[in-house]
């Protein structure tokens, strides 16, 4: 997904795991950009706790969020972004 950052928008926040409704399988690659700088590029799997996300975009005019295959085979994929929120 691709959203342009209209003003002055300074932080990414959210937490990022797999689905309750698939672990302990899953197995996703999160890859977030502001502009064409790479800000969070971090493997996730249904084995792992959901992890927090809390990234600059000082300055940045577009984010893109990127969700591939991970490690496996493609079973379980299923990445929840919760309580993203984009902070000025």
């Amino acid at each position: 997904m691709v959203y342009r950052l209209p003003g002055s928008f300074t932080r990414l926040k959210a937490v990022a795991g797999i689905d309750d409704s698939v672990r302990p399988q899953g197995n996703v690659h999160l890859v977030i950009r502001g502009d064409n700088n790479v800000l969070l590029d971090l493997p996730i799997a249904g084995t792992d706790a959901p992890k927090p996300i809390d990234l600059d975009l000082s300055g940045m005019r577009k984010l893109t969020i990127l969700v591939d295959f991970g490690n496996q085979v493609g079973f379980g994929d299923h990445l929840d972004l919760g309580n993203a929120r984009i902070i000025k």
